[in-house]
């Protein structure tokens, strides 16, 4: 608790006694309550004193009160009491406590008797103390700020008032969208996001708040993304949330919030309508392959999506394939081709398509789903499926269908049915599902599926069979407490007619937040298969595949990165080799605010033993993996020592040698924005130790980006491979040769050309129409533009609630519009430098048009700020006259404003009128006011000079003057 007066209380209080002491008068005066509480919105604050009179003679006189500064005390210090001998009154005590008292203070007021002589008789001391009263606001200059078109950074100003009684320790927290940087005004990055701010009584405190978007692509730099008009959408509105938090550390539940948006903007801005845009898109891509070697491919793609309006839309793709060679000549591959409908509530599609249910169903066929209400309906039917990556010629078909019900909003169920015609191999299948998905809560979700098929082969008539097989699986994900859960659960019969067929598996994961960003997890993976394969007429068990994984993970979180130790153990199992692994491993990857940059690092090390190859010790089993990502430069580096998969183990079971490999891998984009180019270098290594096999591919995409709207792509690549001597038994033995494997060097260049265009035909019966506003400077004012007038960029357009930025050029563009009436709104970004749009420029559109704003000058209005100090002034200290804002209200009640700067001096741009110019005194010492804080002016003239003084001036203080009789 703060105690201001404390001193000069203690010290009134020693001084009364002590001449209570000498003058012995038996005189007394005692407050009734010695300890109060009050609050500043309290008007009166008040308390009783006793006198009491034990001398023999009535008493005659007067009570005068101490109070602290700025307090107003009713009672009438100069009314005369009288008490009679032996005896007591009661004297009532009034004050009005002043609207600055601070809070959170104890304040002593003390109450002294004198006689009518002027003598003191007695004193008595009242301890007030004022509650704190914390009212503080937060608030933003603008809820959304349009970055200018030219540059990835703006700012915002953030505003504290505190409104209270007592200072307040604030902690004010930045939670930006992931790809935006914040700063404070000289563009250093807030440490942690926050920074700590103390707001004085009655002054607001405001700071500047810069933010970058940190996926900048930088003009000419060597290593970018792709450009522009490749790799984003123009019509695309980027949207960069800002969440500001403050709060009071030492009370919780004072946090107060505020959220900014900042928009990216685009030159250009396509409408939504009923009817869907006029054009129909599309893009048409021919490709060459292997133009330098004997067989080569040649592949032609027709695609693109058009827009009908109401969330409908129609995608079509057509991809034809020839291929020529030397052997067969010249042949037409089967063309891909794709069709597809979509709505909100209904999606039908032919072609290429797939789709999971439980069976991947994928190949030529048609599908369709539905939704009415709460059901979603859905069939397919798919032919000549893609089996093991190869075209069968119509011998596998599937046909399926599913139900689907919505319970609640979290809630769904769904029923599936597939059948399945394997033509090829006289099988006839049936699987039927369920799944329930369901939120229990809201951090408890979980899903179930179960199934059933029946499995017919008709292969031999006479030995017709039939086999069953079912299936579950069980999902749970959650939290409790600082617990993260997730578990997964399958089984499947050895027949069961679904991908997971014969399987096993068990899933989980749990992960516990500790203090200090640090948190430890377990992982435990089970899962093992053994399919019972059914292939014309014949059964077969497939081979046990088994691979279990026990992972204890720890995890630290540092603004600098992550570190994690992981100990491992696995058993696998296949081919009927089984190996286990014990292990730990140790990565890294870094954090910062630097998202360009990124590195991961990430080291495991460990030994593997064979179980039933005792003469085998265990071998040490290791690997490195370190990937770098600067900009868009990515590069992987992978040592392996020991096998990199359980196949490998195959190396050191038949030919006892452990084996090693090397992987390096590198890829980037440059792009020479000038001159429409760009280069995609690709590099990749590997080696192998057992095979003594370095393999090479060095391969680059140029691409140029020709203004006609053609892309021209040039690929190139190098495949080279050197194999070295090698003893390997096991292959040597199966090619029936002696020695080492036969050393040799091969290398081969292909050579891919392509050729893009992007074509847009007219959609028939549908009409849509384009305006172009181009914003300019209106140097004589005659509201059309001139020779030499010039075009003004960043200025913020809106025509029925769309917006755009102009360009370099000084225009926005917006397309599919609808015949209709129009306005449009203008609205200059950053500094004006002293011109003003004009009012809502109205537009009936009937075909396409240029709309041409013009920006009028405006008048600047100077003035300053200036503090008058009394005769007798408290002010001892400098005042602040920064931020002070100065308005210019108009006849149509626009405002025009600014802030002062540290001298107090101010500048203000306004259009011709006649204005009120106001001083706001929100902020300003509460022992100041403005002498007059509006004048009237009538702006009418560009070469005047008008300038205006605001005077600040102390408040009226009552000064008590006391006079002392030395007689």
């Amino acid at each position: 608790m703060t105690v201001i007066g404390a001193l000069i209380g203690i010290l009134t209080i020693s001084q009364v006694n002590a001449q209570s002491n000498v003058l012995n008068t038996g005189f007394r005066l005692d407050f009734l309550k010695s300890r109060e509480t009050a609050s500043v919105d309290d008007e009166v604050v008040s308390n009783v004193v006793k006198a009491v009179n034990n001398t023999s003679k009535p008493i005659r006189f007067s009570v005068d009160l101490a109070s602290p500064q700025g307090w107003k005390v009713i009672n009438d210090v100069n009314k005369i009491h009288t008490v009679a001998s032996k005896d007591s009154m009661f004297i009532p005590i009034r004050l009005v406590p002043s609207r600055e008292t601070a809070g959170n203070v104890n304040y002593f007021i003390s109450a002294t008797a004198y006689s009518e002589f002027g003598n003191a008789l007695a004193s008595t001391p009242w301890t007030l103390e004022i509650k704190k009263i914390s009212a503080w606001k937060l608030s933003v200059s603008d809820r959304q700020v349009v970055f200018p078109n030219d540059s990835d950074s703006s700012q915002v100003r953030v505003r504290l008032q505190n409104n209270g009684n007592a200072v307040e320790d604030i902690r004010v927290t930045f939670t930006p969208d992931v790809k935006l940087q914040v700063m404070d005004e000289n563009g250093k990055a807030f440490r942690d996001n926050t920074t700590l701010l103390k707001l004085p009584v009655g002054i607001d405190t405001s700071f500047m708040v810069k933010v970058k978007v940190l996926d900048r692509k930088e003009k000419g730099y060597f290593f970018t993304d792709r450009p522009d008009d490749e790799n984003t959408n123009l019509d695309e509105k980027r949207l960069f949330r800002l969440q500001i938090q403050a709060a009071n550390p030492e009370n919780k539940k004072q946090v107060k919030g505020r959220r900014v948006d900042f928009v990216k903007l685009s030159e250009k801005v396509k409408f939504e309508n009923d009817k869907g845009s006029s054009i129909i898109p599309l893009s048409v891509e021919l490709n060459s392959y292997n133009l330098l070697s004997n067989f080569t491919n040649f592949t032609l793609d027709f695609k693109g999506e058009a827009d009908l309006g109401r969330q409908r839309h129609v995608r079509y793709n057509y991809q034809a394939i020839v291929t020529s060679n030397v052997v067969s000549g010249t042949d037409f591959l089967p063309s891909n081709r794709f069709l597809q409908y979509a709505s909100p509530k209904l999606l039908v599609a032919a072609g290429n398509i797939g789709e999971n249910m439980g069976l991947l169903l994928n190949g030529e066929g048609v599908k369709a789903q539905a939704r009415l209400g709460k059901f979603e309906i859905g069939g397919i039917y798919v032919g000549n499926s893609n089996r093991n990556g190869r075209l069968a010629a119509n011998n596998l078909k599937f046909y399926g269908a599913r139900l689907g019900y919505r319970l609640k909003r979290n809630s769904n169920i769904e029923v599936q049915m597939v059948n399945r015609k394997d033509e090829f191999n006289f099988k006839d299948g049936d699987l039927y599902r369920l799944k329930v998905d369901h939120r229990i809560s809201k951090y408890h979700n979980i899903g179930l599926a179960a199934g059933i098929s029946n499995e017919t082969d008709t292969f031999d008539p006479d030995s017709v069979f039939e086999v069953s097989g079912y299936g579950a699986e069980l999902r749970y994900g959650g939290r409790v407490g600082k617990l993260n859960i997730a578990l997964t659960g399958n089984y499947s019969s050895p027949s069961f007619l679904a991908l997971q067929r014969g399987s096993k598996s068990g899933n989980v994961n749990l992960r516990y937040t500790l203090k200090d960003n640090r948190s430890v997890s377990l992982r435990a993976a089970i899962n093992e298969s053994r399919p019972v394969s059914i292939i014309r007429g014949f059964t077969f068990d497939n081979d046990l595949r088994r691979r279990n994984i026990y992972e204890l993970r720890y995890e630290w979180r540092t603004e600098f990165g992550t570190v994690r130790l992981f100990p491992r153990y696995t058993d696998e199992e296949l081919l009927g080799l089984q190996i286990q692994n014990s292990g730990a491993g140790l990565s890294y990857s870094s954090g910062g605010k630097r998202r360009d940059f990124r590195l991961f690092s990430k080291f495991f090390a460990g030994f593997s033993k064979v179980p039933g190859y005792e003469d085998i010790d265990p071998y040490l089993v290791a690997q490195w993996e370190n990937r770098l990502k600067y900009k868009n430069l990515n590069a992987v580096v992978r040592y392996n020592y020991g096998p990199a998969s359980i196949t490998d183990n195959f190396r050191i079971v038949n030919d006892g040698l452990n084996p090693q490999s090397v992987f390096i891998s590198a890829f980037a984009t440059m792009y020479f924005r000038k001159i429409g180019l760009s280069i995609r270098p690709r590099f990749n290594s590997s080696y192998e130790s057992v095979l003594a096999r370095w393999r090479v591919t060095a391969s680059q995409d140029l691409s140029y980006y020709a203004k006609s709207g053609y892309t021209f792509t040039l690929g190139t690549e190098l495949l080279m491979i050197n194999q070295g001597e090698s003893p390997l038994t096991s292959l040597n033995a199966q090619q029936g040769v002696d020695g080492v494997l036969s050393t040799f060097k091969q290398s081969n260049f292909f050579l891919r050309i392509g050729v893009k265009k992007d074509f847009a035909f007219r959609r028939p019966g549908v009409k849509s129409y384009k305006i172009k506003v181009a914003v300019f400077k209106d140097l004589d004012g005659n509201g059309v533009r001139d020779s030499g007038e010039d075009f003004v960029q960043n200025v913020l357009i809106k025509i029925n609630g769309k917006s755009a930025i102009t360009g370099a050029t000084g225009s926005a563009l917006f397309e599919n519009l609808n015949m209709g009436s129009y306005s449009i709104e203008s609205q200059v970004l950053g500094d004006s430098e002293g011109w003003f749009n004009p009012d809502d420029t109205p537009l009936v559109l009937a075909k396409d048009e240029t709309v041409f704003i013009p920006l009028t000058r405006g008048v600047q209005i100077n003035g300053r700020v200036i503090v008058q100090k009394a005769t007798y002034s408290a002010l001892v200290e400098e005042v602040d006259l920064d931020e002070i804002r100065i308005s210019a209200v108009g006849e149509d009640e626009r405002v025009y404003s600014g802030l002062t700067d540290g001298s107090g001096g101010f500048r203000i741009f306004v259009p011709f009128g006649k204005y009120t110019i106001r001083a706001s005194g929100a902020g300003i010492d509460k022992r100041l006011q403005f002498a007059q804080d509006n004048y009237s002016l009538e702006i009418n003239n560009s070469n005047a000079n008008y300038q205006l003084t605001f005077y600040l001036i102390e408040k009226n203080r009552r000064i008590n003057i006391k006079k002392f009789d030395n007689n």
